[in-house]
């Protein structure tokens, strides 16, 4: 999805009290703008760190992203630690970046909540941000919006767009038939194609991921065994290589030395729909795209599915299955026993990519690569996601324009099956306009230890 709008937050008791102008806002503004942000809100307020936490609490509702600036970061900081439940340390990386500059700072500059990020520049002040909320110092303004941030901004506004290539035999009227398809379609799709005396290779794009497969899909259905083969692709996979984010830098090379240790065609990837395994299954292909492009078969998946699925997780996995090409096997029963049919009826799979995080059940000892329990049917547990953060997951998802289920824009935190799992009342917010209690998407929700109020029991 598409971030549009904006708040900013500049925190100065001089302004307040008449004893400078605000030139500062005019300038972030300008900014914006030229992104196509569209700017929700600016405020003023004193440098109060409850008086931040409200304010904050307030313009994250309605608002994608938020510019906060202050002349002293510190009790940014610490509202934003007391706001998410975070604790705050001493940033390392921060430090070394005040001794670089040979700027003077104190304690309260360098203790940031622990899963705060650093968008960095050579010798540039660096631009500090949890969850898209960033952090200006106002000294640097001036140098704030470099080109580092200023791309980092503009991804997050970059419309979403899906794309597939369809190779298809020539069979009388392909063309026309193309069309006629394009038209069923509702025109939700652009086409494009190419003619040879043999062939015709369409590529179909949009901005919903359901138009693209649902043409696929009336493709083959109209030209059965004439459809040879279909490609998706995407411009994000070298932006994923290139991040300079640790979290993602480390679970790419986890992945490669997986696939280097076991090969492809001994690997499986755990995937239900849910958000971590979504943002595993696409760092997988990010990994196979960059690095063995000439593998073509499809990767597989075990789904294993609960007694009372949703129909939008089913429906998302349908989805994912055609785009990326996957092979999923869904398999109705407990996790041992799926795992144990997985590897008798595909006795080569020596690993499988899981999408667990460390604040998962029973998850907080796991190593990224781990055996399975003595009395578990015996592969090798890989999880690359180990140590990332909810607010990491969501970051990625919405940074790289990840495709995800909708139960995540209603208010689900947490995907378990439609017995145990509702909707996050964490995420619960009361609109001013429409006057009725409505929920927030899941990516606005703030306290990890929060993410699963929405299970009354365990689950994946």
């Amino acid at each position: 999805m598409s971030l549009k709008t904006a708040a900013i937050i500049i925190i100065s008791k001089e302004i307040l009290q008449d004893k400078k102008c605000d030139t500062v806002s005019k300038s972030i503004i300008k900014e914006l703008n030229s992104l196509q942000y569209t700017i929700e809100k600016v405020t003023v307020i004193p440098e109060k760190e409850h008086v931040i936490v409200t304010e904050l609490e307030s313009v994250v509702k309605n608002c994608d992203i938020v510019i906060t600036l202050s002349e002293k970061c510190g009790t940014i900081y610490q509202a934003i630690g007391r706001m998410t439940s975070q604790a705050l340390q001493q940033n390392e990386e921060l430090v070394e970046v005040f001794k670089e500059l040979k700027e003077p700072y104190e304690t309260e500059d360098v203790y940031l909540p622990v899963q705060a990020k650093l968008i960095s520049t050579s010798h540039v002040y660096p631009i500090i941000h949890f969850q898209r909320i960033f952090i200006l110092k106002e000294k640097f303004l001036k140098y704030s919006f470099n080109k580092n941030f200023k791309n980092h901004l503009a991804q997050y506004r970059k419309d979403r767009i899906f794309w597939k290539n369809i190779k298809i035999a020539q069979n009388g009227n392909s063309i026309g038939e193309l069309h006629e398809i394009k038209k069923i379609s509702n025109n939700h799709v652009k086409m494009e194609y190419v003619r040879t005396d043999q062939f015709v290779t369409v590529k179909v794009t949009s901005g919903e991921l359901s138009h693209v497969v649902q043409f696929e899909q009336k493709v083959r259905d109209k030209f059965g065994n004439h459809c040879l083969n279909s490609t998706y692709d995407s411009d994000v996979w070298d932006k994923v290589y290139l991040s300079c984010e640790r979290h993602v830098k480390k679970a790419i090379e986890n992945i490669e030395s997986c696939i280097e240790r076991y090969g492809l065609e001994n690997i499986f990837v755990s995937f239900n729909g849910g958000k971590d395994c979504t943002v595993l299954l696409h760092l997988v292909l990010a990994v196979i795209k960059k690095k063995h492009a000439q593998y073509t078969q499809p990767i597989f998946c075990l789904y294993v599915q609960s007694e009372s699925p949703f129909p939008e997780q089913d429906e998302f996995i349908q989805h994912s299955k055609t785009y990326y090409n996957l092979e999923i096997m869904t398999i109705k029963s407990g996790i041992k026993d799926a795992l144990q049919e997985t590897l008798k009826k595909n006795p080569n799979y020596k690993a499988c990519f899981m999408g667990t995080r460390r604040t998962d059940p029973y998850s907080s000892y796991l190593q990224v690569f781990q055996m399975t329990d003595a009395n578990w049917p015996q592969i090798m547990r890989v999880s690359p996601l180990l140590d990332w953060h909810y607010c990491d997951i969501w970051d990625y998802l919405l940074y790289y324009k990840v495709p995800y289920c909708t139960l995540y824009d209603m208010g689900f935190t947490s995907l378990g099956n439609t017995e145990n799992t509702t909707r996050n009342p964490s995420l619960i917010y009361r609109d001013q306009f429409e006057e009725k209690e409505m929920y927030l998407p899941a990516y606005k929700m703030w306290k990890e230890n929060t993410e699963r109020n929405g299970r009354n029991s365990n689950g994946c």
